[in-house]
């Protein structure tokens, strides 16, 4: 954070082995700062990116391309998909009525 404080984070590598996976985290990381300035209030807080060189990289952080946002709890969209009640759950969780959620 700007204050030098540590906070939690999610991270995702692009897997460079995976054909056009380069391209797709490229194209991932112009929607999501895109989708950060645009949408801000409606989805999670991309911080951005970083590469990690050979060098850098370590047990946890392999290298290539990582990006990042502000980690803002366990529900993921997995989640609510694998319920039986997916909208209505979201629904409640988001504050908004059933509807919204379609």
């Amino acid at each position: 954070s700007s204050t030098g404080e540590e906070q939690p984070v999610v991270l995702k590598r692009v897997k460079v082995m995976v054909e056009g996976a380069v391209a797709m985290g490229q194209m991932e990381l112009l929607l999501n700062a895109y989708a950060g300035k645009v949408a801000r209030q409606h989805c999670a807080d991309f911080l951005g990116s970083c590469e990690v060189s050979p060098f850098e990289a370590n047990s946890r952080l392999t290298p290539g391309l990582w990006l990042v946002w502000k980690y803002e709890g366990s529900r993921t969209l997995a989640y609510y998909l694998r319920r039986r009640d997916t909208l209505k759950a979201l629904a409640a969780d988001l504050d908004v009525h059933e509807s919204a959620v379609v």
